[in-house]
């Protein structure tokens, strides 16, 4: 009885087989829909950060399959997305033009169009301790070197650097 079962089991995967192979051939043809995504208009440090803002690309890394109202919902936060991408920047009123293309099969191109605009300049930059570490050099330093001076585009990481330089001198020295 048991060589029985194991005839019949037998059979079965082999009347199986033809199917299973077939789906193990069609396999690599089967086709993962994709978001290209070109931006252009801007220098490559904050085209990095327009790609990091853009939900295309969180998609895109999270392997998330993508239908076409998922790719127009996405395109429709292109705007605001570019937006808070350029304000590290010192770029506050970015013109931004993105057209969205079906390319068949599931695959879909982005092209945003960036004109940052006038960055948003230092007019004046005043750093100051005061007190019994005015003196010291450590602090010296940190304001004789700073990162930002009048004049130069506004970048939010040069201001908050000067912030934790000091502020962390402060905390490690009294």
């Amino acid at each position: 009885m048991a060589q029985r079962n194991f005839l019949s089991r037998g059979r079965r995967v082999l009347r199986r087989a033809p199917g299973l192979l077939l789906c193990l051939l069609a396999g690599p043809l089967a086709h993962a829909a994709s978001v290209t995504v070109e931006v252009r208009g801007v220098p490559d440090e904050v085209r990095d950060n327009v790609l990091a803002f853009l939900s295309f690309e969180r998609y895109r890394r999270g392997g998330v399959d993508l239908n076409a109202d998922t790719v127009e919902r996405l395109h429709n936060r292109v705007d605001r997305e570019v937006d808070a991408a350029l304000r590290p920047f010192g770029f506050y009123e970015p013109k931004v033009e993105s057209t969205l293309t079906d390319q068949g099969h599931g695959d879909w191109r982005v092209v945003i169009d960036i004109n940052p605009g006038p960055p948003v300049l230092v007019a004046n930059m005043d750093v100051r301790v005061t007190g019994p570490g005015e003196s010291d050099p450590l602090f010296r330093r940190i304001v004789d070197n700073l990162p930002m001076h009048s004049g130069d585009r506004l970048s939010h990481a040069a201001y908050e650097a000067i912030k934790a330089d000091l502020q962390r001198t402060a905390a490690t020295y009294g």
